[in-house]
């Protein structure tokens, strides 16, 4: 079956069969009217996705896995498919009711998506990116190097829930390196005091690797900041010996959805983002005794 003709082939085989009449009960293995509508449903969708995403033609590695992922959901292997649909063919009445029903579920399928009832602000498909780092790509440290976690915090007014934020960077720690527990980590710091974070371990073996930490701001919050630690450790005794080179931290959202995303957080969050500046309050002269040494500030 040339999967991407699906359709076709089906009309072609309703067609072929119109003319055949049998009331035969339906044999063990063949699915149930229900079933085989619903299979049908299901791999129409398929089908669907697979050409949006280029991947419509059956030669293309990988989209095998999809077709036996769906069949393996009702039990059944592509062979058995085939024969149940050619014993569908040759029952005609039973054959049409069923694709009667598929095309009319599709049909109100397509007319949920067109008035966007399954709402895409779940969807991790994002049509636009934006680059936050705005620092220093590459980072160079020696044992004659102050020791350096390389923290950074990006705060951007552009920042939203349901963003995916994707840091990436090549690192190499080397055994000389003291840092215990060497580690990157990346926060989504929210508005009302909240933080989510995504952590990684990373090696000191001298290997040069590309780590990409990829954390989706999923609490409909207002986003403050994005921050981290590329070069962390629990603990340090003694020198650093570690390359750090092209850093990335992108920004990926869906620029249609940024409107009504962002006036759901606002409805749902109430919390200020207007920074409040603390008054300067004078210190008063006091006397501090320290051992046997008074200080006077």
């Amino acid at each position: 079956m040339k999967r991407n003709n699906f359709a076709i082939w089906i009309i072609a085989a309703l067609l072929s069969g119109i003319f055949v009449s049998s009331c035969e009960k339906r044999p063990e293995g063949v699915l149930s009217a229900k079933e085989m509508e619903n299979l049908m449903v299901d791999l129409h969708v398929l089908e669907g996705t697979l050409q949006v995403n280029g991947m419509a033609n059956s030669s293309i590695s990988g989209s095998e896995a999809y077709y036996t992922a769906l069949f393996e959901k009702y039990g059944i292997t592509q062979q058995q498919f085939d024969s149940c649909l050619a014993w569908y063919t040759v029952h005609p009445k039973k054959f049409e009711r069923i694709y009667l029903n598929v095309t009319k579920r599709i049909d109100d399928l397509s007319a949920d998506v067109t008035a966007r009832k399954f709402h895409p602000i779940d969807s991790t498909a994002r049509d636009a990116e934006v680059e936050l780092w705005t620092k220093p790509i590459k980072y160079t440290f020696t044992k004659d190097s102050a020791r350096n976690q390389l923290d950074f915090e990006i705060e951007n007014g552009s920042l939203l829930a349901e963003d995916m934020y994707v840091l990436s960077f090549l690192h190499r720690l080397a055994p000389s390196d003291s840092s215990l527990n060497p580690h990157a980590v990346m926060y989504v710091n929210y508005w009302n005091g909240e933080v989510d974070s995504i952590y990684t371990k990373t090696k000191n073996d001298s290997v040069l690797r590309r780590y990409t930490m990829q954390f989706k701001a999923r609490k409909k919050l207002k986003v403050k900041s994005v921050s981290g630690r590329i070069l962390g450790t629990d603990a340090a005794r003694g020198k650093m010996n570690a390359t750090v080179d092209s850093i990335s931290l992108l920004r990926k959202y869906q620029s249609y959805m940024q409107d009504s995303i962002r006036a759901e957080v606002e409805r749902m969050d109430t919390t200020s983002t207007v920074r409040v500046k603390e008054p300067l309050v004078p210190i008063e002269k006091k006397e501090l005794k320290l051992g046997m040494q008074d200080i006077k500030l």
